[in-house]
């Protein structure tokens, strides 16, 4: 049987992740909030990595890229969009780029941060931002993905349309999760490169899986974020559940959860997924991106980031951890 993860605690996922098994999965994790903290200057927080020590995180209305240091202090903050229709440190629906997901991956000799819109708030939501750090300077550079998009949504049959939340790098692999119809979009690195800088190159071959999430009272969980434990080939990734007529209001969430899903083997649509708890209770609030800052024998220690809808933002400290008897 093949090792998924290499530290001794975490062999249970084996069992769980195949397909027999993946009705008991639910007894297997749980997810807690051991902390909260604010972030009173950061608008809508969608997006979080670490790069060169330092956190960064976007918001879907904010026009900036925030550097934190490992205290969580914002430290810097770098224009990745225009500031033209700013208000109160935020942008209006209509003129915002929505970005709600990032990643690191190679970009010429170094590596560079991509910051994605998510497409599904018109033409403004339709770009991607790349960041190109340069010792302490940075250069940004800002592509239009509207054909992209709809070569996306034509060859996943996205029918729901398109809603991308999450980002990742995995083999030389680009992996974008599509929150409407939580799908898993997947596509060559160096061949999404090549047509962004020129769009008359062939455009990336795409490979498309759905999951089967969890439902509360009737409405299922989407996709919101993702992050990769790379040596063990597992994606983690954050759902949420709101009770809105669409995925943009975002005024009635019901909850998020924490799930694994095993990259080699995505034909197991049904992944692990347990729901966050703090307090005891449900976690009510939508955690919009995930990171893996460290996992042992038997848990995943994670940071998430929440929008508070009110300008501000609360980062969370979540520990995915096996259930013990």
């Amino acid at each position: 049987m093949r090792r998924i993860f290499s530290v001794p605690g975490l062999l249970v996922i084996i069992c769980f992740l195949l397909p027999v098994c993946l009705e008991a999965q639910s007894i297997v994790f749980d997810a807690n909030v051991n902390k909260q903290i604010t972030l009173p200057h950061i608008s809508s927080a969608s997006a979080l990595v670490k790069y060169r020590g330092s956190y960064f995180i976007a918001g879907d209305d904010s026009p900036y890229l925030f550097q934190l240091n490992t205290k969580y202090e914002v430290v810097d903050s770098i224009k990745i969009f225009s500031t033209k229709h700013l208000e109160n440190g935020r942008l209006p629906k209509h003129e915002k780029a929505d970005f709600e997901c990032m990643t690191v991956v190679p970009w010429g000799k170094d590596s560079d941060l991509l910051v994605f819109g998510s497409g599904s708030t018109g033409e403004k939501s339709e770009v991607m931002s790349r960041v190109d750090f340069d010792g302490q300077d940075h250069k940004v550079t800002t592509y239009d993905l509207a054909k992209l998009y709809k070569h996306i949504a034509q060859k996943s049959d996205a029918q729901a349309g398109i809603n991308f939340e999450g980002a990742g790098l995995w083999k030389k692999k680009l992996i974008l999760l599509n929150r409407a119809d939580n799908a898993l979009i997947m596509m060559d690195l160096d061949d999404f490169r090549d047509y962004i800088k020129d769009d008359k190159k062939d455009k990336p071959d795409i490979k498309s899986i759905k999951f089967n999430l969890p439902s509360v009272n009737g409405v299922s969980a989407r996709f919101s974020g993702m992050c990769l434990l790379l040596e063990e080939d597992i994606l983690v990734f954050s759902a949420s559940v709101e009770n809105d007529p669409n995925w943009i209001d975002n005024q009635n969430i019901v909850g998020s959860y924490i799930g694994l899903i095993d990259l080699n083997q995505l034909e197991n649509t049904t992944p692990v997924c347990e729901r966050i708890m703090h307090n005891g209770k449900p976690l009510q609030d939508k955690v919009e991106s995930v990171y893996v800052v460290s996992s042992t024998n038997s848990d995943i220690k994670l940071l998430g980031v929440t929008d508070n809808d009110d300008g501000s933002s609360k980062l969370l400290e979540i520990d995915f951890r096996k259930r013990t008897h």
